[in-house]
C-alpha cells in the first residue's frame, strides 16, 4: 500500500508540472523572458526521473501480481460470486478466495454519539463510555495476546515438562522476553484503566452538594465492567500460576546471567546491558511471576478516597448483580454473559472487603460464596478459567472471611471432590441430552427458513434460533471445560467411556461452528438480524419518550406557586427526570445508527439511567437487556461464535487425543466424526498463533496430530483392510477358513474411513484414501515380487479394493510369473561349486531344477534352462562360453583330487580288489566253459552262454560292507557320498553343455538379422578395393565382416567342449601312478543301486510336507552323466559294458517278483485265504521291485545318452 500510495503521489506531481500545457522537449518561445524561479537544476530533474522509474516500476509489479492474484480468485469463484469450496471445517476459511464479514462498523466520536443540551451529563457518559471501551478493548488484548502467551510459554506438543532440558527453558525464555515486557505494559494500562475508572464513579457519587450526572442513578454497567477489568487482573495471576513453566525458565535464565556477569565481554555486552538486564528480570519476576497482580490493584485502590456512598452503591450494585444473575443461571433465562458478570461481581466483591475490611457487608458475602457452590469454574476468556471460592478465601478481608467456608482451601477441595462425584454420575445422561440438543438445533437451523406472513413473527424465530444455538455452545463448553478442570486438579481418573463423551461434545462444538460460519449468506442475514432488534427497543424507548415528556411538561404547566411547592417537593427528582429525558433521546440517537459495541456501550449507560425514574416496566427492562446482549454478540457475529464454540483448552490434554481416535476407529460408522475431532484440535493452532509460538512448536503440535491419526486410524486401517481383502479372497476358495454372518457378527464397514475428504492441517492435507492406496500398493507390490506365484491373487485383492472401498490401485507391473531374463548364468559361474550341490540335472529337457533344501524360506523353485543362459549371453556376449570351461575345469580338478583319494583308500581298494578277482576267477571260468565245449564239438558247443553278468548280491553286498565302515550324522555311507561326488560332476558337464546350447540358440537367433547376401560375400570384393574408399571405412567393413563371420560359427563353436575336458584329464588319470583306479568300474554297481534307490526315495518324499520333503526331487541326471564322463576319462566303457549289469539287475527283478509270488502262493492261509494285510505287503513288495526295475531302466537310457556325449 505505501509503494501505491507513493506511486500516485509522485504521478500527481508530474501532473501538476504539466499545468502550464507545456510538453517535455518544447522549447519556450522567444517572447517568453526565462525566470529565475522557472531553471530547475539538472541534479535535481535527474533523481526526480530516477524515483520516477523506480516508483513506476514498483506500481507495475504490483499491479501484475494483482493481476494474477485477482485472476486465481476469479477462478476459484462461482457464478453467484462467492466461492466454489464448501466450508465444511474451520480451517477450510483459509482456502476461500472470498470470506464475507457483515460485522457493522463506523468512524464516529463517543462526543457525538453522547452530544445533548446538558454537558455535564454528556461529558459524564462519553468518559464512563470510553473507560468501558477501554476495558473491552484490553480484555480482547488479554484474551488474544497476553493469555495465550503465558499459557503457552514453554509448552510443546511433542516433550512433557519431564523432557525439558535447560537449554530449551533458557531458549523459551529468551523467546518470550520481549513479549513478557509487552505483558508488563498491559498491566500497567490496565491498572490505570481500574484507577481511572474507579475514580471516576467516586466522583459520580460524592457526597458533593453541588449537581453531578448519575448521582442518584446506579451505574450498573460501570460497575461490572470495573468488576471486569478486576476479572483480567484475576486471570493474568491464573494463567501464571497455572504454568509452572515460567518459573523454572526464570530460575534457569538467572543462572545463565550470572555467568554473564562474571564476563560481559566475552558474550558481546557491558556491565550497563547486564545491570538493564537484571532490571528487567526483577521487574518481570516481582509483578507478572509473582502473580499478585489482582492484589496490588487492590492495595493500590484501597489507598484512593471512597465516599461513603460510593461504598454503598457499590455494595448494592453488585449484590443485586449476584441476585438476579443467580436466579437465572442453570435455567432457560440464562443468558450468555452471566457466568462473566458472576465473576466481575466476586471480583466487585472482594474490592468492597477490601475497601471496608472492617465492617463486611454479611449478606453480599454470603451470596458470593453460593456462586461458589452454583460454579466451580468460571470464565475469564476462553483459555482461563478460575475458580471463585478460590478467589474468594485468597482476597477476601479476614471479617469478611468469616462469612465462607469454615476450612478454607481444604472445605473448597472437598466440596470440588463432591461436585466431581455428581458430575461423573450425570455427566453421560447431562451431556448426551445437550448433543442431543444440539443435533436437534443443527437440524432446524440447517433448514430452510419457515417463513411466515408476519415479518416480525420470522425475524423473532430465526434470532431465537441463532440465540439457542450460540447458548447451546457455550453450555457445552463450559461444562466440558469444568469436567476436565476437575479431573485435572484433582488428579482423578478419566474412564474411556467419558473419553468418548467429551470428544462428541467437542464434536459438537466444532459442528455448530461450522453451521454458523459455513453459509455466506448468514453474514448477509445478520445485519437484518441486528436492524430488527434495533427496531424492538427503539419501540421501547419512544414512548418511554413521550411519557416522560409529558411528565415534565405537565410539571411546567402549572402556575407559579404550584411550580415552586413541585420543586421543592421533588428536590433532585425534578433533576433525575431531565437527566432520564436526556438519555432517552441519546439512546434514540444511538439505536438510530447501526448496531456498534461502542454505540451499545452509551446505550446501557443510558438505559441505568432511564430505569431508575420507572417509565419502563420490569419486563421491558429484562427484554431490552436481553436484546441489548444479543446486539452485543451478533455485531462480532465471526468472533462470538468463534469463542463460544473454541475448544483450544484441548492443547491442555492433548493425551486425551490419542483415546478419542481409537473410539472412533471401534466404531465405523462413526467415522464422520473424525474430521470434527481433528478441525476440534486444530483450534489449538489459534492458540499457539496468538501465543507467538515459533515454526518449530506449531510443526510439533502438527506432527503430534499427524502421529496420532497415523498409529490410531490409518495403521490399523491399512492392516484391516489388508486383512478383510485376503480374508474375503481366501474365503472363497476355502470353505470354512472365515466365518461371515452379517447377523451374528454384524458387519464392519471401512469404507465409511476411505470416503472421507481430505483433512486440513496446518500447511497441507491428510487424505486417508491416499494414505491406505500407498500402503496396499506397496504391500501388493513388495509381496507379489517375494513371490510371484502370487501374482494373480493379490490382482484380485487390488480389483476387490476397488468394488469394496473404492481405492484406486496402481498396477501391479510385474512379470505375471516368471521373469524372462531369468538368474544370471554369470554369478552361477562363478559359484559352481553351490551351483551343482543346490540343482539337479534333467538330460531330457536340458535344465536344471533347485532342490527343495536350497528354497526353504520360499514358495517357488528357481530354474534355469537354455533359454536363461541366451538372455545371459545377450547381456555378457558370447565370451562367458570360454569362462564356463575354465571354470569347469577348475572345479573337476578339485573334484578329481577326491575322487582319487576315495578310490586309494584302502578298505575301498581292498573291497574292489576282491570283486575284480572274483570277475577274473568268473570270466576264466565262462572262457574255460567255452573252450572246453569246443572241444567236444557238435551241437553242445552253440548252447553255451559266453556272457558274464555281474551279480546283484555282490552289488548289495558291497554296499552293505562300505556301509559298516561308517555312517555320517544325517546317516549317509560313503558310497552315498562318492555318489553325491559323482552327481555333482555329472551337473557340472550338464552346465557346460547348456551353455554350449544356449550360445547356439542365441546365435540362431541373432543369424536372424543376418542379410542372406552375406553368404556370396568374399574379402576380394570391389568394396574393399574401390578407389576412394577411406581407410576408416575399409575397417568398418573388415570388423563388420569379421562380427558376422564369429556370428555364423559360434552355433557350432565349442562342439569339442566334452574332448577337451575328457583329454585334459585321461592323460593323467590314465597313468600308472593312478592303477588303482583301473578297478573304478567295478563300484558302479553299488553306486548305481544306491543312486535306483535314494531317486525312489526322493519321488516318494514329493507328496510329503515337512522336513522329509527337504530330499524329494523328481530328476537327477547328473549321475548318468558324471558315470559316462568319468568311464570316458578312465576309458573303462568296455571294461563296465563286459558287466553286462543292467541285464542282471532285469533279470534279478525278473527272479525277485517270481520268488515273492511263489512265497505268497505257498503260504497257508487257512480256509479264510490271504489276509489283507497279507495282501497289501505284497503289493507293496511287488510294486517297490517294479519300481526299481523302472529307475534302473531309465538310468541305463540316461547313461547311453550321456555316452553319446562324452564317448569318442
Amino acid at each position: 500500500s505505501s509503494s501505491s500510495s507513493s506511486s500516485v503521489a509522485v504521478v500527481t506531481m508530474v501532473a501538476r508540472s504539466g499545468v502550464d500545457g507545456r510538453a517535455h522537449g518544447d522549447v519556450a518561445s522567444a517572447d517568453e523572458e526565462p525566470t529565475t524561479s522557472d531553471a530547475i537544476p539538472e541534479e535535481y530533474l535527474e533523481n526526480v526521473a530516477s524515483v520516477m522509474r523506480q516508483t513506476l516500476g514498483e506500481l507495475d509489479d504490483f499491479i501484475s501480481a494483482w493481476k494474477d492474484k485477482t485472476r486465481e480468485t476469479s477462478d476459484n469463484v462461482g457464478e453467484d460470486g462467492v466461492s466454489n469450496h464448501t466450508a465444511g471445517t474451520r480451517g477450510d476459511e483459509d482456502d476461500d478466495p472470498i470470506v464475507l464479514c457483515a460485522d457493522p462498523r463506523e468512524r464516529i466520536r463517543l462526543e457525538d454519539l453522547c452530544a445533548s443540551e446538558n454537558a455535564l451529563l454528556s461529558k459524564t457518559t462519553m468518559i464512563v463510555a470510553h473507560l468501558g471501551e477501554e476495558v473491552q478493548r484490553l480484555a480482547r488484548i488479554a484474551e488474544e495476546i497476553i493469555y495465550p502467551l503465558l499459557n503457552t510459554f514453554g509448552e510443546r506438543a511433542e516433550v512433557s515438562e519431564e523432557e525439558m532440558t535447560d537449554e530449551y527453558l533458557r531458549n523459551a525464555f529468551v523467546d518470550k522476553l520481549q513479549p513478557l515486557q509487552d505483558s508488563l505494559l498491559f498491566m500497567d494500562q490496565l491498572r490505570a484503566v481500574i484507577c481511572n475508572l474507579f475514580t471516576q464513579l467516586s466522583v459520580v457519587y460524592s457526597t458533593f452538594a453541588a449537581y453531578t450526572p448519575y448521582q442518584s442513578v446506579r451505574l450498573s454497567w460501570a460497575f461490572d465492567m470495573l468488576g471486569y477489568a478486576l476479572a483480567i487482573a484475576v486471570g493474568v495471576d491464573e494463567a501464571v500460576r497455572s504454568n509452572k513453566i515460567l518459573g523454572s525458565a526464570l530460575m534457569n535464565f538467572k543462572r545463565a546471567v550470572l555467568v554473564l556477569r562474571a564476563d560481559p565481554p566475552q558474550f558481546g555486552m557491558n556491565e550497563v546491558d547486564v545491570s538493564s538486564l537484571d532490571s528487567a528480570l526483577s521487574i518481570i519476576d516481582k509483578q507478572l511471576f509473582a502473580a499478585s497482580f489482582f492484589n496490588d490493584v487492590l492495595s493500590e485502590l484501597e489507598q484512593a478516597e471512597q465516599p461513603d456512598r460510593f461504598i454503598k452503591e457499590l455494595a448494592g450494585a453488585t449484590l443485586k448483580c449476584i441476585e438476579s444473575t443467580c436466579a437465572r443461571v442453570h435455567s432457560k433465562a440464562e443468558r450468555l454473559g452471566d457466568k462473566r458478570t458472576l465473576l466481575s461481581a466476586i471480583c466487585l466483591t472482594v474490592l468492597h472487603s477490601r475497601l471496608v475490611p472492617d465492617i463486611p457487608d454479611r449478606k453480599l458475602c454470603s451470596r458470593a460464596w453460593e456462586v461458589h457452590k452454583l460454579f466451580t469454574l468460571l470464565p475469564v476468556a476462553t483459555s482461563v478459567s478460575v475458580c471463585p471460592g478460590a478467589i474468594l478465601d485468597a482476597h477476601l478481608s479476614p471479617a469478611s472471611r468469616e462469612f465462607g467456608l469454615p476450612n478454607g482451601m481444604d472445605a473448597i477441595v472437598a466440596l470440588h471432590r463432591e461436585t466431581l462425584n455428581n458430575l461423573d454420575q450425570t455427566f453421560p445422561a447431562k451431556l448426551g441430552g445437550m448433543i442431543l440438543e444440539t443435533v436437534s438445533w443443527l437440524a432446524k437451523f440447517t433448514a430452510a427458513p419457515n417463513i411466515t406472513p408476519s415479518l416480525a413473527s420470522t425475524m423473532s424465530a430465526r434470532v431465537a434460533l441463532f440465540k439457542q444455538g450460540i447458548a447451546l455452545a457455550n453450555r457445552m463448553r463450559h461444562y466440558i471445560q469444568e469436567i476436565i478442570h476437575l479431573h485435572v486438579s484433582l488428579d482423578a481418573p478419566v474412564t474411556k467411556r467419558r473419553i468418548r463423551l467429551i470428544a462428541q461434545g467437542v464434536e459438537m462444538l466444532q459442528a455448530v461452528h461450522d453451521a454458523l460460519t459455513g453459509n455466506v449468506n448468514l453474514s448477509l442475514e445478520m445485519h437484518h438480524l441486528l436492524k430488527f432488534m434495533l427496531d424492538r427497543i427503539l419501540r421501547a424507548m419512544v414512548p418511554a419518550r413521550e411519557l416522560m415528556e409529558n411528565t415534565i411538561a405537565s410539571a411546567s404547566t402549572s402556575s407559579g406557586w404550584g411550580r415552586l411547592q413541585a420543586h421543592i417537593s421533588a428536590g433532585k427528582g425534578e433533576t433525575n427526570k431531565q437527566d432520564a429525558l436526556t438519555n432517552i433521546n441519546i439512546a434514540v440517537h444511538v439505536l438510530s445508527g447501526p448496531a456498534t459495541q461502542k454505540r451499545m456501550n452509551v446505550f446501557r449507560i443510558c438505559l441505568d439511567s432511564i430505569q431508575g425514574v420507572g417509565v419502563l416496566g420490569e419486563q421491558d427492562v429484562v427484554d431490552i437487556a436481553e436484546h441489548v446482549e444479543l446486539i452485543e454478540l451478533l455485531s462480532n457475529y465471526r468472533k462470538t461464535v468463534q469463542n463460544q464454540c473454541d475448544t483450544s483448552f484441548l492443547f491442555f490434554v492433548r493425551e486425551l487425543f490419542p483415546a478419542m481416535l481409537s473410539g472412533i476407529y471401534g466404531n465405523a460408522h462413526e467415522a464422520g466424526r473424525l474430521p470434527l475431532l481433528i478441525n476440534s484440535f486444530r483450534c489449538c493452532e489459534t492458540l499457539l498463533m496468538r501465543g507467538g509460538t515459533n515454526v518449530a512448536e506449531m510443526t510439533a503440535l502438527q506432527n503430534y496430530i499427524e502421529s496420532s491419526l497415523e498409529r490410531e486410524i490409518i495403521q490399523p486401517l491399512c492392516r484391516d483392510i489388508e486383512t478383510d481383502l485376503r480374508i474375503h479372497l481366501h474365503s472363497a476358495r476355502i470353505v470354512g477358513i472365515a466365518e461371515v454372518n452379517p447377523f451374528k457378527n454384524g458387519v464392519r464397514d471401512l469404507s465409511f474411513f476411505t470416503n472421507l475428504p481430505a483433512m486440513r492441517m496446518l500447511n497441507y492435507r491428510i487424505d486417508i484414501k491416499s494414505r491406505v492406496e500407498d500402503y496396499l500398493n506397496q504391500t501388493f507390490h513388495n509381496h507379489t515380487a517375494i513371490a510371484l506365484h502370487n501374482w494373480k491373487s493379490y490382482t484380485e485383492m487390488r480389483n476387490l479394493a476397488i468394488e469394496k472401498y473404492g481405492l484406486h490401485l496402481s498396477e501391479i507391473e510385474l512379470p505375471s510369473q516368471t521373469l524372462e531374463q531369468g538368474l544370471d548364468v554369470l554369478e552361477l559361474m562363478r559359484n559352481i561349486h553351490v551351483f551343482v550341490s543346490r540343482y539337479t540335472y534333467n538330460l531330457n529337457t536340458q535344465c536344471f531344477v533347485e532342490k527343495l533344501s536350497a528354497a526353504l524360506d520360499r514358495k517357488h523353485l528357481n530354474t534355469i534352462s537354455i533359454r536363461h543362459v541366451a538372455n545371459s549371453i545377450r547381456t555378457h556376449g558370447t565370451g562367458i562360453t570360454h569362462t564356463t570351461i575354465n571354470f569347469a575345469y577348475q572345479y573337476l580338478a578339485q573334484r578329481f583330487q577326491i575322487f582319487n583319494q576315495f578310490l586309494f583308500d584302502d578298505h575301498i581298494r581292498s573291497q574292489l580288489m576282491k570283486e575284480a578277482r572274483m570277475v577274473q576267477a568268473e570270466m576264466k571260468a565262462k572262457s574255460d566253459a567255452i573252450k572246453l565245449s569246443s572241444k567236444q564239438g557238435g551241437y553242445l558247443t552253440s548252447m553255451v552262454d559266453d556272457k558274464f553278468e555281474y551279480p546283484v548280491e555282490r552289488a548289495l553286498r558291497l554296499m552293505r560292507d562300505i556301509r559298516k565302515l561308517g555312517l555320517t550324522e544325517d546317516g549317509s555311507s560313503f558310497i552315498d557320498q562318492f555318489r553325491v561326488l559323482v552327481t555333482e560332476i555329472g551337473n557340472a558337464l550338464g552346465f557346460v553343455r547348456m551353455v554350449r546350447l544356449g550360445a547356439m540358440h542365441y546365435s540362431t537367433n541373432a543369424s536372424k538379422f543376418v542379410p542372406s547376401a552375406y553368404a556370396k560375400m568374399s574379402k576380394q570384393s570391389p568394396v574393399f578395393e574401390a578407389e576412394g574408399t577411406s581407410d576408416v571405412t575399409k575397417r568398418a567393413f573388415k570388423n563388420l565382416e569379421n562380427e558376422l563371420e564369429a556370428l555364423s560359427t559360434n552355433g557350432t563353436e565349442g562342439a569339442d567342449y566334452f574332448q577337451v575336458l575328457v583329454s585334459v584329464f585321461s592323460a593323467e588319470l590314465r597313468g600308472e601312478g593312478n592303477a588303482h583306479l583301473n578297478d573304478f568300474y567295478l563300484i558302479l554297481p553299488a553306486l548305481t543301486m544306491s543312486a535306483a534307490e535314494n531317486m525312489l526315495a526322493a519321488k516318494e518324499k514329493l507328496n510329503r510336507r515337512g522336513k522329509e520333503s527337504q530330499t524329494a526331487t523328481f530328476t537327477d541326471d547328473g549321475f548318468a552323466l558324471g558315470i559316462a564322463y568319468l568311464l570316458s576319462v578312465l576309458d573303462q566303457h568296455e571294461a563296465f559294458d563286459a558287466l553286462q549289469w543292467f541285464a542282471s539287475t532285469s533279470q534279478y527283478f525278473n527272479d525277485e517278483e517270481k520268488r515273492a509270488e511263489q512265497d505268497a502262493n505257498a503260504g497257508s492261509y487257512g480256509i479264510l485265504g490271504r489276509s489283507s494285510e497279507e495282501t497289501q505287503k505284497l503289493k507293496v513288495k511287488l510294486a517297490r521291485i517294479a519300481a526299481l526295475r523302472e529307475e534302473f531302466v531309465h538310468l541305463k537310457h540316461s547313461m547311453i545318452g550321456a555316452k553319446t556325449f562324452v564317448h569318442f
